[in-house]
């Protein structure tokens, strides 16, 4: 298996063969546009090879192709393979925003976390924040949920609030968010009716 920083061809690669690797690429799950562009460009040679006729028949049906070939950088071919999955509806940062929020929700993280990845991923920031803004009443759910499964003593225990808090900091939930699912810390006096030891 070859490492995924390596380029995989040492020529040029047609037209064909970068818009079925990004089609395998989308096939397995979404990406953003920068996440994709990324991915073929470590994937693939420098130089792409186009028709020079808008046929791809000789090229597609795996023959030798008979028609002349006009090589263009990788950049090129990028950006107009992206224009085309874009506007065929292949390729989406909004679905992407979408699932990565879901998926992360899932796994318990919070929309600081979420933002932070959605931003490294080159996803639009006002795009962002409009799905995270929709996903914001499953946020509290997601906090309860981690709190509930990890430190169910939190609300008891000042040490346990602590390291609870802590952890959902950790995965990316707000100070009011935190404060808002763990409520108040609880007091070290022991309770009125218990002896000390």
């Amino acid at each position: 298996m070859t490492p995924f920083n390596r380029k995989s061809s040492a020529g040029p690669v047609t037209y064909a063969k970068l818009y079925d690797s990004a089609l395998r690429s989308l096939s397995r799950r979404e990406h953003s546009e920068h996440e994709l562009r990324m991915k073929l460009k470590q994937k693939h040679a420098q130089i792409v090879l186009i028709p020079q006729t808008s046929e791809l028949q000789s090229d597609c049906a795996g023959m030798e192709p008979s028609q002349s070939y006009e090589e263009i950088s990788l950049t090129d071919a990028l950006d107009r393979l992206i224009e085309e999955l874009i506007e065929s509806d292949l390729l989406s940062d909004e679905r992407f925003a979408e699932s990565l929020i879901r998926s992360r929700l899932r796994r318990g993280y919070g929309p600081v976390y979420v933002r932070q990845e959605l931003r490294q991923k080159g996803v639009n920031p006002q795009a962002s924040a409009q799905h995270l803004e929709q996903a914001q009443t499953m946020w509290f759910g997601a906090a309860e949920e981690q709190i509930e499964r990890r430190f169910p003593h939190a609300c008891e225990h000042p040490e346990d609030w602590a390291k609870a808090a802590r952890f959902l900091q950790r995965r990316g939930f707000d100070r009011g968010l935190i404060s808002d699912v763990l409520g108040q810390i609880p007091d070290r006096t022991p309770e009125a009716g218990q002896d000390s030891e």
